[in-house]
């Protein structure tokens, strides 16, 4: 396969589904820069330190609760606050990935393109009481010559787009799971016991 043939039909032939393509990358680019403002923030975030963002906000209000109701012996549970981290992270990876298939649905539409200018030229000469046998292969291999190449290329960048986003994704999860331990560790450091609680009052 001529790679450079490919991107000059792509270019010159389906320049209007590169355009489209173009917005999509630089959403996608849009994207991945929230992820890694949260994965930056929960990498430096330390129990004790306001929230900057969505995840880290989540942390600083259980550790909070953690240091009020520890006071008294109550041990604040997690599960509320690692479902909603869950549910965040979820959310973002899961916005990405659905921008990263759009280009797929585009390359497949500019096949559809190609192949109805096929049957356009075909019909076109079949009203103008032509013969069309000439024509079919011609037809067809120009049709197609201007559609594949948006196909290849929209392949190609959701499968690069995936492979990016799994690449994101673990070290978001990464990142989550380390914050979750050290707020977990504060909230033992700051829970006292109902008994020793109970000596206090």
């Amino acid at each position: 396969m001529d790679i450079l043939l490919v991107l000059e039909n792509y270019l010159v032939h389906g320049w209007l589904f590169a355009l489209i393509h173009l917005g999509l990358a630089v959403l996608v680019i849009q994207k991945s820069r929230s992820i890694d403002g949260e994965l930056q923030g929960l990498k430096s975030w330390i129990p004790g330190d306001a929230g900057k963002t969505e995840c880290t906000g989540v942390l600083a209000q259980f550790v909070e609760e953690s240091e009020h109701w520890g006071r008294h012996g109550i041990l604040v549970p997690s599960t509320d606050f690692t479902d909603r981290l869950d549910s965040r992270v979820s959310g973002l990876i899961d916005g990405i990935s659905s921008l990263v298939n759009l280009f797929l649905v585009v390359g497949v539409a500019g096949t559809f393109v190609g192949l109805f200018d096929f049957a356009q030229a075909m019909a076109t000469q079949l009203n103008i009481g032509g013969d069309p046998t000439g024509l079919i292969g011609a037809s067809l291999s120009s049709g197609l010559a201007k559609a594949l190449p948006v196909s290849i290329v929209g392949i190609f960048f959701t499968i690069s787009g995936h492979i990016f986003v799994s690449i994101l994704e673990a070290r978001l999860k990464s990142a989550v799971t380390g914050a979750t331990q050290r707020a977990m560790k504060y909230r033992r450091q700051s829970s006292t016991s109902l008994a020793e609680a109970i000596r206090e009052a």
